[in-house]
């Protein structure tokens, strides 16, 4: 009894050793690899990394030999041992799109993760090359993820393109889109200046019918602030006055008056009239 009760201890205790596993990820930005390993456990470990790797990083003691096309990282022995590199030779490019081409990072099985780049897309069913074909592909919202299980073949290959260089609908719509957005607003700026005009040619109407029409024409979709303004200039004299009269009678603050006299501008409801450092604000209409 006490014989089996150790050997489950002892079975207990190896457990996280023997699910340990290796691990790298490949995160693709613009033409460059952002490259993350992480070995559980090395013994007398040689690692060949590409000639251009830059800002490297490792967790422990190591030696760095170059060569003419690669480098070999040595380190003797450590457990958790982490290394991150940057490099751009795992990227090519061609008539049809970019390759990513990997070979196998080391001697000992690893689970590899591959971040395609950002509006990156697998090639056409017909056309995509995933070699060997991965296990799991999904997304993380920004980007296609392919993922390798226990891998130990001597080279992964995956072609990938990007959308918005290969996809002239997305720029067709775009086109649609913004032509429509123009058409748009000058039928509605056309319809205002209509009002406008129509109001100016009721001018003639007796004065107190014509007020109310003018003011319920004119502050008709208005902001609260554009309509306080617009009421306040037609109980002036001609329908005009100056900005440090409006700000004190319709109680706003110059900053906001100076916007809200701006969008009035752009509807053309009003005209700034400058004095030396002061304008006078005058509701106008084109016929």
């Amino acid at each position: 009894m006490e014989k089996g009760i150790l050997a489950l201890f002892f079975i207990i205790l190896a457990l996280p050793i023997a699910l340990a596993e290796n691990t790298a990820n490949y995160q693709i930005v613009d033409n460059d690899v952002l490259i993350d390993l992480d070995f559980s456990s090395v013994t007398s470990l040689e690692l060949k990394i590409p000639f251009d790797a830059k800002a490297l990083e490792v967790n422990t003691n190591y030696e760095l030999k170059d060569f003419s096309s690669y480098k070999i990282l040595k380190v003797n022995s450590t457990e958790n041992l982490k290394i991150k590199y940057i490099t751009s030779t795992l990227i090519e490019k061609s008539s049809r799109g970019y390759f990513f081409i990997l070979n196998r990072p080391a001697s000992e099985k690893m689970n590899i993760t591959l971040y395609l780049p950002e509006g990156a897309v697998l090639v056409d069913a017909d056309e995509s090359i995933v070699i060997p074909s991965s296990d799991k592909i999904s997304t993380d919202g920004r980007r296609i993820v392919l993922k390798w299980n226990n891998f130990d073949d001597e080279q992964i290959i995956v072609s990938y393109e990007f959308i918005n260089k290969s996809s002239k609908i997305y720029y067709l719509l775009i086109t649609i889109l913004v032509i429509l957005s123009i058409l748009v607003y000058y039928f509605q700026s056309a319809r205002f200046k209509q009002r406008i005009k129509s109001l100016v040619e009721r001018r003639r109407v007796g004065k107190g019918k014509r007020k109310d029409i003018i003011k319920e024409d004119l502050t008709k979709n208005l902001f609260e602030d554009e309509k306080r303004i617009v009421e306040y200039l037609l109980t002036k004299k001609d329908n005009e006055s100056w900005t440090k009269e409006i700000i004190k009678g319709v109680g706003i603050s110059k900053v906001k008056l100076s916007r809200k006299l701006r969008s009035l501008e752009q509807k053309e409801i009003i005209k700034r009239i400058p004095y030396g450092n002061e304008n006078k604000i005058r509701l106008i209409a084109k016929k």
